[in-house]
């Protein structure tokens, strides 16, 4: 078995492929908010299957 990192124990990868202005964007982002790209994105996917699993209760 390999290394994992204990950050990542129990975690697994998910990943997509952007158009460059979008990483730039992003890097933006996290830079003037002091923060990194992953916390952005756990914050993104976490608003969105917070929106979706409203909308699905409201049906």
């Amino acid at each position: 078995m390999s290394y994992v990192a204990p950050s990542r124990q129990g975690k697994t990868l998910i990943g997509a492929h952007f158009d460059p202005e979008i990483k730039r964007e992003l890097k933006t982002i996290a830079a003037h908010e002091d923060t990194s790209i992953q916390a952005l994105l756990e914050e993104a996917i976490s608003l969105l299957l917070r929106d979706r699993a409203a909308k699905l209760s409201d049906e």
